[in-house]
């Protein structure tokens, strides 16, 4: 890859309305997209904050892949859902 991009992990409804979000650099900000080898498997891990407030439900767990200077998307994985209780 020839650029450095960014990782948004994020929680959102099914109509695609976010509720919560954390951005960054691959690793933690240590293992840029420009290190990338070909075929090269990269494990992260983001922390999401999920507020008190979020509504119980159904939300879906997503990763996308950003350029930084405009917000275009590059790519994006559903992980699946997530069951929020009642507080």
């Amino acid at each position: 890859i020839q650029e450095r991009l960014k990782v948004s992990a994020r929680l959102a409804t099914s109509a695609n309305d976010k509720v919560a979000a954390t951005d960054g650099e691959p690793v933690h900000f240590a293992y840029p997209t420009t290190a990338w080898l070909p075929g090269e498997v990269v494990q992260d891990v983001y922390d999401l904050w999920v507020p008190s407030t979020i509504p119980s439900g159904t939300y879906e767990i997503l990763l996308i892949l950003y350029r930084e200077a405009d917000g275009s998307e590059i790519g994006r994985a559903n992980l699946g859902t997530i069951e929020l209780p009642s507080p």
